[in-house]
């Protein structure tokens, strides 16, 4: 599952987004990049458990605000092997 709520970045030039994981995401961490259409545009800036149900990972992720990301788009997230 997928949910996104965006809101402006740390700087003017990214925008960040809620991204909820109902499975376990191994191999993602900090820093991890995102990407879209095979390129970087962002990175993860914050993992945690969803405290309302502990089977639930949250991921904040800062994303290039020149990227026309919308909720029905799906960027992909870079798991580490």
């Amino acid at each position: 599952m997928l949910t996104c709520k965006a809101k402006a970045g740390q700087d003017a030039e990214t925008r960040d987004y809620d991204i909820v994981f109902l499975e376990g995401v191994r191999g993602l961490s900090r820093g991890s990049a995102v990407q879209y259409n095979g390129l970087r545009v962002g990175e993860v800036r914050q993992l945690r458990l969803d405290p309302n149900d502990l089977q639930r990972v949250r991921a904040q992720v800062s994303i290039q605000a020149s990227i026309p990301f919308h909720s029905v788009a799906y960027p992909h997230l870079h798991l580490p092997r």
